[in-house]
């Protein structure tokens, strides 16, 4: 039985994995599949491990220590493989987040960076970050990948052991297992909801948002490279020159994968990205591309292990750090590139000082004194424990060290705490005059009618109707299209079946209007309208453009440069987010000539000059899109004349 030699070509698709997930996470909306370099990873992990496990059980392979102690040693290596560079890194990247990040994700990198030093980044990943596509900055999110791969390496090799115990035959044991893990992880893969009963006694009862970081529909595509290196065992014609045309059109499917533009479902790219590095492994295809440039892939797939560490600590600091911040730019390419030159730089020199000395999974030498030997478990425990206490001083507003923390305005929709007003599917938020009323009006939308909905219960209340208070971030009122599948298409339809048995007086609409198009928006509005109800529908607030900078909790490095805010009181009219001002307008005046009533909100806020958010000593915005509770109460005159009319009638 042989090990996996050094294959130029394998380090040449590192590097292409590598790059995509760095461009991926650089800049998303150009390269959509460049997340797909991690399953090129979960195979190659496969196919050059395999031999290192199959070495634990195999007698053949010299060594004469016990099974525990080749257990014990295949362990140790994959420590000083993984460990210098993760503490290296975490470490990094705690002394600049601490000073450059935005405070608020402070306390969500030191618990993500504690869960992937235990060995749990995939469920710090998907505690403290949800989804994986979603906006929601996580400096370590990446290292669900890492943790993944580490505990697939410690279940594969107790279970091998186990059973071999039984059959006695390393190889065909290691194969069948792979063949079996294979069929059953793939199988929880394309059918999630199967492995609720694994997840069950634990806290991850819905499994499809854990299905993205979870071993058990990754495990498929490490034991395919497995079966990979078992099948490259056999005498085959790789070095025949007629593999040239197949080769490059392995090379061109997976470029294409990971580069180009192309949405589609990741379960179907992860599947044909899978079989496509099996393929090009399998071939050595990649042996056939340019020498230049083999050169530049294999020197970048040598450091893909420092690269993907470091990409994303640097990319999230050049996205979201406001120290960071150009005058008069709104877009962060400039930052991203000098991040992503930063990331190569400081991998080459982690690549040359720390992790050269053990990428093969040597045991430290010399040059290696801070992190090996004894200070190999030291220095995660130390990590360990500063992270800790960091994480206790944030909660503690690092003892006033973070002046930012509580400024921003208190947001209308969040008010009650009896009922969560922004639900995700709950039952309606109701409020009852006094004395009893029989008049009900009804306020429909997403945050932008949540940040309506304080002054609207209080207007409703004060001209004797009840009020009933329905809204859901995010979640727009498109109800036309039945095949349509999204997250709240459900609640939809229980508020349209709510209207219909309740039949309020009115309905008042607000929701964020985009300048796409609003055919499907406008036929919902009719049926809206064609439940026998007054509807009412209420324009956008004016936009602003600062989104970047208003109450934005500065970095302490930033706080302590510059103690001016980086927001402005007003903005002119010209530097306004107009687009929205265009889209509100189609809406309202296609809503009148359909006889529904509408509100202008921009007349309040703008003149002709400039549109104000500071007045009579409050903030009447709490960002730059939703106002604070002063913000809201401006629009109440408007509210009260509307109910009052409606009580005329």
């Amino acid at each position: 039985m042989r090990n996996v030699e050094y294959r130029n070509d394998i380090q040449v698709l590192r590097g292409i994995a590598v790059c995509a997930v760095i461009l991926f996470h650089a800049k998303e909306d150009f390269f959509p599949l460049g997340f797909l370099g991690v399953d090129v990873f979960f195979v190659i992990s496969g196919f050059v491990v395999t031999p290192l496990i199959l070495r634990i059980i195999d007698k053949s392979q010299g060594e004469n220590n016990s099974v525990k102690a080749r257990l014990l040693t295949f362990f140790l290596r994959r420590v000083y493989r993984l460990g210098p560079t993760l503490s290296v890194t975490i470490l990094v990247s705690l002394t600049l987040i601490f000073f450059l990040g935005p405070p608020e994700d402070h306390q969500k990198f030191f618990r993500q960076s504690m869960a992937t030093l235990l060995l749990l980044g995939n469920i710090g990943a998907y505690q403290y970050s949800g989804n994986y596509f979603s906006p929601n900055p996580n400096p370590l999110i990446h290292t669900w990948s890492l943790s993944v791969e580490e505990q697939i390496y410690i279940f594969v090799p107790i279970v091998l052991i186990a059973v071999n115990l039984i059959f006695h035959s390393a190889k065909n044991v290691l194969i069948s297992m792979y063949f079996f893990f294979t069929l059953a992880s793939f199988f929880f893969f394309i059918q999630p909801d199967i492995s609720d009963n694994f997840y069950s006694p634990s806290r991850f009862t819905f499994s499809s948002d854990f299905l993205f970081y979870s071993p058990l529909t990754r495990l498929w595509q490490f034991t395919l490279g497995g079966l990979l290196f078992f099948w490259t065992l056999k005498k085959d014609s790789s070095n025949d020159r007629n593999k040239m045309l197949p080769s490059l059109f392995f090379i061109f499917s997976l470029l294409l994968l990971l580069l180009s533009q192309f949405k589609i479902d990741y379960k179907m790219g992860s599947i044909l990205v899978t079989f496509v590095t099996i393929l090009i492994i399998k071939t050595k295809s990649l042996e056939d591309i340019p020498s230049i440039l083999g050169s530049y892939l294999a020197w970048t797939g040598d450091r893909s292990y420092s690269l993907y560490l470091f990409h994303m600590p640097l990319i999230y600091l050049a996205k979201y750090s406001t120290l960071f911040l150009l005058p008069q730019s709104q877009s962060r390419a400039i930052q991203t590139s000098i991040a992503v030159l930063f990331t190569f730089l400081l991998s080459d020199l982690n690549y040359r000082k720390i992790e050269v000395t053990t990428k093969r999974g040597d045991f430290p030498s010399k040059k290696l004194k801070l992190l090996g030997g004894r200070n190999l478990i030291r220095v995660p425990v130390i990590l360990f424990s500063v992270l800790l206490t960091m994480d206790f001083c944030w909660q503690r507003g690092y003892f006033g060290l973070d002046q930012d923390r509580n400024r921003t305005p208190a947001y209308a929709g969040e008010l009650d705490s009896n009922c969560a007003r922004d639900s995700q599917g709950g039952p309606p938020c109701s409020y009852f005059a006094s004395p009893v009323s029989r008049k009900t009006v009804l306020l429909l939308g997403d945050s932008h009618a949540g940040h309506l909905s304080q002054a609207f219960v209080d207007s409703a209340l004060s001209e004797g109707f009840n009020a009933v208070v329905w809204t859901q971030s995010g979640c727009d009122f498109v109800i036309t299209n039945k095949s349509l599948i999204d997250n709240c298409f459900g609640v939809k339809l229980e508020k349209l079946e709510w209207i219909k048995s309740n039949k309020p007086d009115a309905v008042f609409f607000s929701q964020l209007i985009e300048s796409h198009d609003m055919s499907k928006l406008k036929e919902s509005l009719l049926s809206l309208k064609g439940l026998d109800t007054r509807l009412f529908v209420i324009g956008n607030n004016p936009i602003f453009p600062d989104w970047e900078r208003f109450f934005v909790k500065r970095s302490l490095i930033h706080q302590f440069l510059n103690s001016e805010p980086d927001y402005a009181k007003e903005k002119l009219v010209n530097e306004m987010q107009i687009k929205y001002k265009i889209a509100s307008l189609d809406l309202t005046n296609w809503a009148h000539s359909n006889n529904i009533d509408t509100l202008d909100i921009w007349p309040i806020f703008c003149d002709k000059v400039a549109c104000h958010r500071f007045r009579e000593g409050d903030w009447l915005y709490r960002d730059v899109d939703h106002f604070s509770v002063a913000g809201a109460n401006f629009l109440k005159p408007s509210f009260i004349e509307f109910f009052r009319q409606l009580n005329l009638e």
